[in-house]
């Protein structure tokens, strides 16, 4: 009985140790090791190939002739110089956008990746980013304070290169550009896009999609088309090129910097090509990105880095859109990378196309905006935001302006570190103009006491309706000091009188305080008065003889040599203060009006009016 027990046993364990052997190599593969060629071994007139993917998932050859080596034109050293040949490059006109990282091999020995070109001329000479250059990215994965030392001595070595390549060379030299290819926008959406990644030196273009490419199984190796993604889900956004080099789960690829972030968190993906298009000025691979297949760690002047089955951190976004005027209502997912400077642009744009669907129409309207967002290190780890908005002709549009400005304010915060774990936007759209105007405002009283309240009886005019009539109660200060009060009564939309002071005497702003910390830092954009808002607040008024007292003893020197001499004399400026109270409106409010409120003293009685 024992025996057959262990008999049984040991089978099993044969059995288990087969299947990981056969199964286990293609979810974990471990490339086995190439030889490479190192710059002192290459010649002028050496032949090899090169591999890369033309149409689907294919890796096809095409031949390379070493020409020359170019001492110090790289970003990250010398390049080589070659001639490419072949059926591939006689089908694709020349280097392809999309082919930069393509492994170039004399020999039979790895020398490193396709790179590099010049605008306008023979599209089958380029420039080979040597493979031991690449090599260093994986040297920046080890250790922080490696990783640290390692990146400035990288970076470093950058800025030399660079300004080497600005003496030199006569010849613009170019990376062969990284087409970014975008998914589920529409004209106007991938026009916003543009630019705003125009800065950074990238061209989206439309690509086609197919619904089973995350289906597809691709084993990445050498010659494989790769993408860098930036957004997936109802959007997709992905910069394809090839990968160059393989060594269990770490991979490099590309040649040249795609952004040239450094130490970057972006998602990596296989990439199916429908088709490399070739053209008169640049051929190009189109292209879509396939699964998720890991993170892309580093992106510098010789390429970029990463790892295969750990996956980055990204920005969920949830979009809601409601078009009042037909009802329908639309909802979109997307995922975005987290980077300070990318990640508002994206989100916004996805909002922008999320918009355009729903209402399938331009021109004017009236939104209402609701914005949440979740973050570790956020104060009480969420911030909110709502408010109104009209526009004249892009409703869409312009309903974006505080989203981007909330995510630009927690991303580039000086203070900490804040990860974005869920953006949620809802907004409601309809056509008709909800904007009124202040027509007047009256008190039933024109005296009162300190710490008493006063109703003020607001008149609007809507846009093209009846007028209607709100009330708000303003409560007199117990500080306030007798005399003459003015109430100033406007939109939350509208300037203060205080900007509009300092506007007067030449100055925009004035010395804030400085935030000590992040949640001072993120007050103003939490706090600011919305359009929607009826705002009551007390005027500046002038009394006394010190003309600083209206701004404190900071006011600006600028400031100060303007106040006009009338007004530092006895009777000039005095103290400010900036008590206010608001009510919210369902129109957006334009315009202003004015009351006067005689403050008493504390023993004197309220007159009747």
């Amino acid at each position: 009985m024992l025996l057959n027990v262990l008999r049984q046993s040991i089978k099993c364990t044969l059995i288990l140790f087969l299947l990981v052997f056969v199964f286990g190599a293609n979810l974990a593969p471990v490339s086995a090791e190439q030889a490479m060629i190192s710059l002192a071994e290459l010649k002028p007139g050496m032949r090899g190939i090169a591999k890369t993917v033309v149409q689907g998932t294919k890796i096809e050859t095409f031949d390379v002739e070493i020409v020359s080596l170019l001492k110090q034109k790289g970003p990250a050293g010398d390049l080589i110089l070659v001639r490419v040949g072949g059926d591939v490059i006689t089908r694709t006109g020349g280097i392809a956008s999309g082919m930069s990282g393509s492994p170039v091999y004399i020999e039979g020995k790895l020398a490193g990746a396709v790179a590099y070109g010049w605008p306008m001329t023979d599209r089958r000479l380029c420039m080979v980013t040597p493979i031991h250059d690449m090599l260093k990215l994986w040297e920046l994965s080890g250790e922080k304070q490696g990783e640290k030392q390692g990146g400035e001595q990288i970076e470093k070595q950058e800025e030399k290169q660079e300004e080497k390549q600005e003496e030199k060379q006569v010849v613009s030299l170019e990376p062969i550009t990284t087409p970014l290819m975008v998914n589920g926008l529409g004209q106007r959406a991938m026009d916003k896009l543009a630019e705003y990644l125009k800065p950074l030196g990238l061209t989206p273009v439309t690509s086609g999609g197919l619904g089973s490419v995350e289906d597809i199984a691709v084993d990445l190796e050498p010659g494989s088309a790769i993408g860098v993604q930036l957004m997936r889900g109802d959007i997709d956004m992905t910069a394809i090129g090839t990968l160059t080099y393989r060594d269990g789960d770490k991979v490099i690829g590309f040649g040249h910097p795609f952004l040239r972030r450094g130490k970057t968190n972006y998602m990596m993906t296989s990439a199916y090509i429908h088709e490399t298009v070739p053209g008169l000025d640049n051929s190009f691979k189109l292209g879509t990105a396939g699964g998720l297949v890991g993170t892309v760690e580093q992106d510098r002047g010789a390429g970029i880095s990463g790892k295969i089955g750990t996956y980055p951190h990204t920005i969920p976004l949830r979009i809601h859109v409601k078009d009042k005027d037909t009802g329908l209502e639309r909802d979109l997912f997307i995922q975005a990378v987290q980077d300070e400077q990318l990640s508002p642009a994206l989100l916004t744009t996805a909002a922008m196309q999320a918009i355009e669907q729903t209402l399938d129409r331009t021109g004017m309207g009236t939104s209402w905006v609701k914005l949440q967002i979740l973050a570790r290190n956020l104060p009480g780890e969420s911030l909110s935001r709502e408010n109104m908005f009209f526009h004249p002709s892009d409703v869409g549009a312009g309903s974006l302006g505080e989203m981007l400005e909330g995510l630009a304010l927690i991303l580039n915060n000086p203070f900490k570190t804040v990860e974005v774990i869920d953006v949620k936007f809802d907004i409601e759209v309809e056509k008709a103009i909800k904007v009124a105007r202040i027509e007047s405002a009256h008190i039933s009283r024109v005296s009162a006491k300190p710490g008493e309240t006063i109703p003020i009886n607001i008149t609007l005019r809507p846009y093209r309706g009846e007028v209607v009539t709100e009330t708000l109660n303003f409560t007199v200060p117990k500080e306030q000091m007798p005399g003459s009060m003015t109430l100033l009564i406007r939109g939350g939309g509208s300037l203060p009188p205080l900007q509009k002071l300092l506007a007067q005497l030449g100055t925009q702003t004035l010395e804030a305080e400085k935030p000590e910390n992040l949640e001072q830092f993120l007050k103003d954009f939490v706090e600011r008065e919305r359009n929607n808002e009826i705002v009551a607040e007390i005027m500046p008024f002038v009394f006394g003889s010190n003309p600083t007292a209206l701004l404190g003893s900071d006011m600006p020197a600028p400031v100060k040599s303007k106040i006009p001499q009338s007004m530092k004399k006895p009777g000039g400026f005095g103290q400010l203060n900036v008590e206010r109270v608001k009510m919210t409106s369902e129109y957006i409010i334009d315009g202003n009006s004015e009351v006067t409120i005689q403050i008493l003293g504390a023993t004197a009685e309220t007159p009747k009016k």
